[in-house]
């Protein structure tokens, strides 16, 4: 294990996990200059395919928790290694310095499996939840095709991947899953879709203005320079909000993959005026209108987010996220046209 570790790890099984981090609660030494803060207001699950991305996992973990205290189960799939094996560790976690009066520490559990005993952690997971918290499912590229990310999803209340690594025809079946988890009470998130959040915001802040929002009735071109799947979706925001104001033959995508930036600009031309978004550095992007003799410009600091923070704000989410949604039922569209 890595992170910021208190206690452990110590190996387990599974029916015996609450009575082995219990010993390792009570194993700290008392602290000191403050008390530690014991706490989770949610089960995450995180599901990797390997043991450098479950490493990598619990020390985004271990980033998060003073925002957002968790349960945390990090699962290490492996069902194409063999031999078949399975095994269970459990730590306790803290935040890492600096923090308040109250250091705030989490259990972790960490599966790792292998083979055919790959097949029992969908299973083994359900008996490890804390009772009466919400369960959310941190699984960044998922293979939704299979049987074990079917049964992982079946009794959570979140699931969250990260479209950046998707690529388009990943794009196509979560687009699939999101239509399908209607039907369940598994809301979707997107940590790529989190990522464009300030310069979706941005771009519409341009028709706070009475006066400009005609102009979104004769756009003439608009053009997306992005990473793959950041473009997509930012063409599905904008035919979702537009109401078919706008044919997805007037978006021109422009992929340009590579850089830690998944966005670098979006320009509305339409028949009256011009607007733009521009990433101008890793902190600062630009925002420009003009509307026949009238000009806006203004800088705005959007520094690239790391993954613990756009995970610990999910956390804080209820319910679905329709705009995600409805961008997502045009992304599933124009990802066959681009």
């Amino acid at each position: 294990m890595s992170a910021n570790i208190l206690a452990g790890p110590k190996e387990s099984d599974v029916v015996n996990v609450d009575r082995e981090l219990e010993a390792l609660w009570k194993s700290l030494p008392p602290n000191k200059g403050g008390a530690e803060a014991r706490s989770s207001v949610i089960n995450l699950i995180a599901v990797t395919d390997s043991t450098a991305e479950a490493d990598a996992a619990l020390e985004v973990i271990g980033r998060m928790i003073g925002r957002s205290p968790c349960r945390a189960i990090v699962i290490d799939s492996q069902p194409e290694v063999d031999p078949p094996g399975l095994k269970t560790e459990v730590c306790i976690i803290a935040e890492p310095e600096p923090y308040g009066s109250h250091q705030v520490c989490c259990e972790a559990i960490r599966l790792s499996a292998t083979g055919f005993s790959a097949d029992g952690l969908p299973s083994a997971t359900i008996a490890l939840h804390l009772a009466n918290l919400p369960i959310m499912l941190w699984w960044s590229s998922p293979p939704f095709e299979r049987d074990d990310f079917k049964r992982f999803t079946t009794d959570v209340d979140r699931l969250v991947v990260d479209s950046e690594e998707l690529g388009r025809d990943g794009l196509q079946a979560l687009a699939t899953f999101i239509k399908q988890s209607r039907k369940m009470r598994t809301a979707v998130s997107d940590l790529n879709w989190s990522r464009l959040t300030p310069y979706r915001q941005l771009f519409a802040q341009f028709f706070d203005s009475p006066g400009w929002r005609d102009q979104l009735d004769v756009i003439e071109t608009v053009t997306i320079e992005a990473h793959e799947s950041a473009g997509l979706l930012m063409a599905g925001w904008l035919l979702s909000r537009l109401d078919k104001r706008i044919s997805p033959n007037k978006i021109d995508i422009q992929i340009k993959n590579g850089g830690e930036a998944v966005f670098s600009s979006m320009i509305m031309k339409c028949a009256g005026g011009e607007f733009k978004v521009v990433r101008i550095d890793h902190e600062m992007v630009e925002a420009n209108a003009k509307v026949g003799s009238e000009t806006v410009s203004r800088n705005a600091r959007i520094p690239l987010a790391p993954v613990d923070k756009l995970l610990a704000d999910e956390i804080g989410y209820a319910g679905r996220d329709r705009a995600f949604d409805s961008a997502m039922e045009w992304v599933s569209m124009i990802a066959m046209i681009y």
